[in-house]
């Protein structure tokens, strides 16, 4: 048996992490193969060649690293690890990762190997969730401001708390952006005007906010939440129901299960996926691809 364990030293927390001591004698892992992840890894990934070699993929990073890490393992008959060390560790958080590296080894060792969905936007696999409009800005905004120093210092100031600031931000001062499209379900079309859309094959993101209450990770469908609010500022308060348990008393609220759905947009617009930016289109085809990944999470996960 044999371990890829992939790392990114980007991300500041990993650099705290004794990667090697902590996966010594550990027989779950076998020998461990090491890679330091590089920016030139997102478009040519040099940790494929070791890919026949293992049996699993142990991701020590965040949302984004394991976004980029799972385009090349959809449908592969290898295990996938993650020890969160990123910002948000939205997905870590869902499948009830502790944050602590040590402690996260621990439950992946006497967790579970599931066949996890995913959902394909044009193409581009997401594993936790993704979304056009407010979303896309605040996981923009995000991603521009880890590259410049203030990220630090914002980090120290508020924690996890960054998304749910710029969120607000973004709701009180982000000029108009709204957007006129088409969604054609099977042979339903619907003509919307929105703020925002968010696509998600968890219930919760941001923490502990429940945006998709009832969803399953291995159901072979993903939930569908369209916001049909007249304002960002209003967009934020539908957000704050759901937050309060109240999301089936809002009239903005739009939401279905679905296996896939196409959007025509009136002109190219950007959208994130697991916070990550995927490039704009005017057409969106979001498909769910059942079972697409061997994940591993803790055995008490039971998001199924």
């Amino acid at each position: 048996m044999r371990t890829l364990c992939l790392y990114n030293l980007a991300v500041s927390s990993v650099k705290n992490i004794d990667i090697a001591n902590r996966l010594k004698g550990r027989l779950h892992w076998g020998d461990v193969i090491f890679y330091s992840l590089q920016p030139k890894d997102i478009s040519c990934p040099g940790w494929l060649t070791f890919l026949d070699e293992v049996s699993k993929v142990l991701i020590i990073g965040g949302d984004g690293t394991l976004h980029h890490t799972i385009q090349h393992l959809i449908n592969k008959p290898v295990e996938i690890n993650l020890v969160p060390a990123g910002t948000a560790n939205d997905f870590a958080r869902w499948v009830g990762l502790f944050l602590n590296p040590l402690k996260s080894l621990d439950q992946l060792e006497n967790g579970k190997t599931i066949k996890y969905d995913t959902i394909s936007a044009n193409g581009r696999h997401v594993v936790s969730g993704g979304g056009f409009g407010l979303g896309f800005l605040v996981a923009d905004n995000a991603n521009r401001l880890k590259k410049s120093h203030k990220w630090t210092l914002l980090m120290k100031l508020t924690g996890d708390k960054i998304y749910s600031l710029l969120l607000v931000w973004h709701s009180i001062f982000a000029r108009n952006n709204t957007c006129s499209f088409r969604i054609t379900d099977n042979e339903d079309v619907r003509d919307y005007i929105s703020h925002a859309c968010v696509f998600t094959n968890q219930a919760s993101i941001g923490k502990n906010i429940v945006v998709a209450p009832g969803t399953k990770a291995t159901d072979g469908l993903f939930h569908f939440l369209l916001f049909k609010n007249p304002s960002c500022q209003s967009v934020l308060y539908s957000l704050l129901k759901i937050k309060m348990g109240l999301s089936s008393k809002d009239r903005y609220q739009c939401r279905q299960e679905v296996n896939k759905i196409s959007i025509y947009y009136n002109k190219r617009v950007p959208a994130f996926g697991d916070g990550e930016v995927i490039p704009e289109s005017e057409h969106w085809d979001l498909c769910c691809h059942k079972g697409a990944l061997n994940m591993r999470v803790p055995e008490k996960f039971n998001g199924l």
